[in-house]
């Protein structure tokens, strides 16, 4: 394949994944409920049959380690953006060019992240969120975890 068709290539495989992204936040939009955030501590203690690490309840329920251990894994999100890097290369003003696609990458990429997990902790607690495949939990049986 030459440059033109990978990048044509490319260019509909992103189309494809922010048409599946920009799905699942306007169906996820329709399936919020507030009090996802405001967990209270008596709720988290009344719980049963529960062997992993709750958290405290709130908005912030698991405190600093809870952050940075989500922030550990967006972070290995984040490492492919090398590849702006070297295909920027071939541009016709690489100097402008590479940082402003990486800062437009970057902010792009964060709004997503966000917007998703948003959605995410705003559609089912986040006691139920320790699964390795919550997304699809999330849309099969929503109305049961919330």
């Amino acid at each position: 394949m030459g440059i033109k068709e990978s990048a044509v290539l490319n260019n509909a495989f992103t189309f494809v994944n922010l048409t599946v992204i920009t799905i699942v936040i306007v169906v996820g939009l329709t399936k919020i409920h507030v009090h996802n955030w405001h967990i209270s501590p008596n709720e988290i203690r009344n719980l049963t049959n529960v062997t992993y690490n709750v958290g405290k309840g709130g908005f912030f329920p698991f405190g600093i380690e809870g952050t940075l251990a989500g922030a550990a894994t967006c972070f290995y999100a984040f490492v492919g953006f090398d590849l702006v890097a070297t295909t920027g290369e071939e541009s016709k003003n690489p100097q402008r060019a590479i940082p402003m696609s990486i800062c437009l990458t970057l902010l792009v990429c964060s709004i997503i992240y966000c917007a998703v997990s948003i959605i995410i902790t705003l559609m089912v607690r986040f006691l139920f969120l320790f699964f390795r495949n919550f997304y699809s939990i999330c849309y099969d049986d929503v109305e049961e975890k919330t």
